[in-house]
């Protein structure tokens, strides 16, 4: 919910960029038009062309700042489909474009100019050319954030909106850190019901905490391909599913698969939540946000047992009701984050924010660094799963602290 909301504010935001810029856009124009008609020494042919690319510019810029103005969905006109390439010089657009009159060469090369214009003077706005390894040819125009003080950038939110997003990640932290211990204090209870030695039973969380690590190697490539609410929502739903199938589970075998492959699902949070806060926080204030969601983190696997303790106490409830208490938390952490926990990975917001630069303006230039190479969704996506393995295999220090960081908690 709040994704699409933000999705609909950055359109308003261009809108209002767009209309600030606009001015800036026609006074450039002014000084590339008067440049070009000194040195053009007042031919007469030269003069005309000069009239036309004038009259080109100040349609599109008029066009431009019409749309601007219009604050409803549906746009009443849009600007004509630019060629693919940016060309300077009128010889070689003619070799590509036999056969086109003259004027309408002339008008066509005025729009690309004018829109290279307002690229050039809209803040924020990086216009390079293409290197070998992003593929195709000409400028792009790299879209980023207005300024430092730019509304759509997460560290300019104010500071309770962002110290909401860091509650929201260290409540999801929280639960899943319930879920895996609370199953711990129902060991005697279970494994009677399964006739299996409470030996056999303790593994359910055992293999919970497994699945954590399992996890954790796809849930950071996926978030910094798709962004970081998508992958929340969508595992968080999927743990859910589990944690239920193990409170139904017939049997021992049952029991363990749906809790090993719950954890995976429920490492997210552990993996993605700092990347989270390090979108909405610099570097100096993590000091003191991060610790907020590793207090939540490990508190809890501590309140875990503490719960599942008072469930197998009662005469009223069965020990199957450590999973469903688990269950109706989670469902409740999980309207809080479709509800109010927005999107915050930089490169996701800054892709929207060339979408809508490309509707607006009809020139396909505005590229998000994140989509000017030209690499398929699944090459970035086995390109960030790949890193993972490679850094645990060649780096000595990574598999040292991932062993003590699993005997102490395990030991805990």
């Amino acid at each position: 919910m709040q994704s699409l909301i933000q999705y609909r504010r950055f359109r308003a935001g261009l809108q209002a960029q767009l209309g600030r810029n606009n001015g800036k856009a026609k006074g450039i124009w002014n000084r590339e038009k008067l440049k070009k008609e000194a040195a053009s020494s007042g031919s007469s042919g030269d003069h005309g062309v000069g009239m036309d690319v004038e009259a080109g510019h100040g349609h599109v810029l008029r066009d431009i700042s019409e749309k601007s103005e219009d604050k409803e969905e549906e746009e009443e006109e849009q600007l004509p489909q630019e060629p693919p390439e940016e060309v300077d010089e009128g010889e070689q657009y003619k070799q590509e474009h036999e056969g086109f009159p003259e004027h309408d060469l002339s008008r066509i090369s005025t729009q690309r100019s004018a829109g290279t214009m307002l690229g050039r003077s809209l803040t924020g706005i990086e216009v390079r050319r293409r290197n070998t390894r992003e593929g195709g040819e000409g400028d792009v125009f790299v879209v980023g954030y207005e300024g430092p003080d730019d509304p759509m950038n997460p560290k300019s939110w104010s500071r309770t909106k962002r110290f909401a997003v860091t509650f929201s990640v260290a409540s999801i932290g929280a639960i899943v850190g319930i879920a895996s211990s609370i199953d711990s204090s129902a060991i005697p209870e279970a494994s009677a019901e399964f006739h299996v030695s409470t030996v056999v039973e303790s593994m359910a969380t055992g293999l919970f905490l497994i699945g954590f690590g399992a996890g954790a190697l796809f849930a950071g490539p996926f978030s910094e391909t798709l962004g970081r609410n998508p992958v929340y929502i969508v595992t968080l739903i999927l743990y859910m599913i589990f944690i239920m199938a193990a409170g139904l589970a017939p049997n021992i075998g049952a029991q363990l698969a749906f809790r090993f492959i719950g954890g995976c699902f429920a490492a997210t949070p552990l993996v993605c939540a700092g990347g989270t806060i390090a979108d909405v926080w610099s570097p100096m204030e993590r000091v003191y946000t991060f610790p907020i969601f590793a207090v939540a983190a490990f508190a809890g696997p501590l309140l875990g047992p503490v719960m599942g303790g008072w469930i197998v106490q009662s005469p009223y409830l069965s020990w199957r009701w450590t999973e469903w208490i688990t269950l109706i938390i989670s469902g409740l952490v999980l309207g809080i984050v479709i509800l109010f926990q927005p999107e915050t990975f930089p490169p996701i917001l800054l892709k929207w924010k060339g979408k809508h630069l490309r509707d607006r303006t009809g020139d396909q230039r505005y590229k998000a660094e994140i989509e000017i190479r030209s690499d398929t969704f699944l090459q970035r996506l086995g390109i960030s799963l790949y890193r993972p393995f490679l850094l645990t295999l060649t780096e000595p220090i990574i598999i040292l602290i991932a062993l003590y960081l699993t005997v102490v908690y395990i030991g805990e």
